[in-house]
């Protein structure tokens, strides 16, 4: 998606060196808490890369139970996986880290091979994001804002960006994604990458999860996980996204600096979750 000077809103609803901690957060571990006025629905985010952190929801015998997986302190997000991290400019890989824009050639950094995937090198997720807003408890949201330069990466042109965490009842977890091209055309595709256990954290696998997407279009991708330049409906194909189905396998997974921490083994999609969805 190319943004021109233009709003993006993108809205989710979901049931490296590390500088000094005074500069990620105002909090003393890095960690900003949302809570609902019942106490019983929480989640906590960090500005280091927009992430979310954990989500604490009841489970079915009204146990409080996280469902996301994470690290305890901000410097693990610095060493380790992108997750619960906000990706982009673009999350999806980029083919030979190369893309024409209005008849001009911008290269990228390449971290994927030959390809350019998360937005390079240093993308959003390994970044600080300046916090506009956070009161801890009612509807009040969580705000986070990051200004990308003109050539971060490769990309042209600035791009102001806002994620915004906000919690509504019952148990209802929004994010928003807004970006803002202030000065030249940019490819913008923004994703939270948390990784969810519905079950709760360290309860075992996600193999019997189930997933429906209401979604009409997608971006199919060819055997390398590249978007294939289609917009295609969904509607007539084998994969399906309106209905529930079971979707995962897992494999074997290390970071990009060859540590089994937390995430030794991650739970991967079939291609189709590879895709952008809407």
């Amino acid at each position: 998606m190319v943004v021109r000077a233009a709003l993006l809103p993108v809205t989710l609803l979901l049931c490296f060196a590390l500088p000094g901690s005074a500069d990620v957060a105002r909090t003393a571990d890095g960690f900003y808490e949302l809570k609902n006025k019942k106490g019983n629905f929480s989640i906590k985010v960090t500005n280091w890369g927009a992430t979310l952190v954990s989500v604490v929801v009841p489970d079915c015998h009204g146990d409080l139970t996280d469902v996301v997986l994470g690290y305890d302190t901000v410097a693990g997000y610095a060493k380790g996986a992108a997750a619960g991290s906000t990706i982009g400019r673009v999350a999806n890989r980029i083919a030979n880290a190369r893309f024409v824009l209005d008849g001009k050639t911008y290269r990228l950094f390449r971290n994927d091979g030959n390809n350019t995937i998360h937005g390079g090198h240093r993308g959003f997720n390994k970044v600080i994001w300046t916090v506009k807003e956070h009161v801890q408890y009612g509807d009040s949201p969580y705000i986070t804002y990051y200004r990308s330069f003109d050539g971060e990466q490769g990309f042209p042109g600035y791009l102001d960006v806002y994620v915004t965490y906000r919690l509504s009842d019952p148990y209802d977890l929004s994010i928003h994604m807004n970006a803002t091209a202030t000065s030249k055309a940019t490819p913008v595709n923004l994703v939270n990458h948390a990784y969810w256990n519905l079950a709760g954290h360290g309860s075992g696998d996600v193999l019997e999860h189930e997933l429906q997407m209401f979604a009409s279009q997608y971006t199919p991708v060819d055997g390398y996980m590249i978007p294939t330049g289609q917009v295609a409906p969904v509607a007539g194909t084998n994969d399906v996204s309106r209905e529930y189905y079971k979707c995962f396998e897992e494999k074997e997974y290390q970071t990009e600096s060859k540590r089994n921490e937390t995430f030794g083994k991650v739970i991967f999609g079939k291609e189709t979750i590879q895709e952008t969805w809407s």
